[in-house]
This record gives structure tokens, C-alpha cells and sequence, in this order.
């Protein structure tokens, strides 16, 4: 608890507080069922805009050593043509990231990935979709 309160402030009284803010407002979170929130399209753009305001920028290799230690995958299998489940799993994330932060073309990325342009937008799309 206390490295949590030191996280928070240096400052033992102003960290509970901020605590105990922090606790209310997950406490006091509605709780809404799947089918009784609807959002329409105004929406859904004004939330992915507000995502991309909000992101870091990251450079390539910044985005690659984020992902490959977020997923834990070698670097050289990320890039590579390796099959394994947790690194196509990464791949697909670095290819979403590359092309929703603009770092990239897709045909750019094909050829840093060695795989089909078309693979790169089928890819990109079934993670929109999901």
C-alpha cells in the first residue's frame, strides 16, 4: 500500500487523499450491460479522435521494443516470418500501431515485414472490425 501512496504523492496525506479519489471513482463506476449502451458513428469518430490526441509518439524502433516487450517476443521473430501464435498475435498489434499512428505505409510496411500489401490491409481491418 505504501508504494502505491508514494506513486501517487511524496506527500503521505495528499497521497490517501488522492487514493481515496481514485478508489470512489472506480467504486461509483455505473455499470452498464452490453446492449443497453448505444453509440452512434458521431461517437465512435470523437472516441478515436480522442485516443489519437492522447497517444505518445513513438518512433519505429520505439513502437518495436514497446510491443516486443509488451508481448514478450524476440525482436527477430516479430520482424521475421515466424508462425508462433504469440508472435503473429504481436505482429498484428505492431501493424495496427504502425498504420493508426501514420509511421508508415502500408506497402512500406509489407516490405519491412517481407509479407503481401494486401495481407497488411486485411489485417489492419479485421482488427478495425474487432
Amino acid at each position: 500500500m505504501e508504494f502505491i501512496l508514494n506513486i501517487l504523492s511524496s506527500n503521505h496525506d495528499e497521497a490517501m487523499e488522492q487514493y481515496l479519489n481514485l478508489v470512489e471513482i472506480v467504486v461509483d463506476k455505473p455499470k452498464y450491460k452490453d446492449e443497453s449502451v448505444e453509440v452512434n458513428e458521431d461517437q465512435k469518430t470523437l472516441i478515436k479522435a480522442e485516443i489519437k490526441r492522447t497517444r505518445i509518439e513513438l518512433t519505429w524502433e520505439q513502437l518495436v521494443e514497446m510491443i516486443t516487450i509488451e508481448k514478450q517476443v524476440n525482436q527477430e521473430q516479430l520482424l521475421g516470418k515466424c508462425r508462433i501464435r504469440q508472435v503473429v498475435a504481436a505482429r498484428k498489434r505492431l501493424i495496427y500501431e504502425v498504420i493508426e499512428r501514420n509511421l508508415m505505409t502500408r506497402t512500406q510496411l509489407a516490405k519491412v515485414l517481407q509479407i503481401d500489401p494486401a495481407n497488411i490491409t486485411r489485417i489492419w481491418q479485421e482488427l478495425l472490425d474487432s
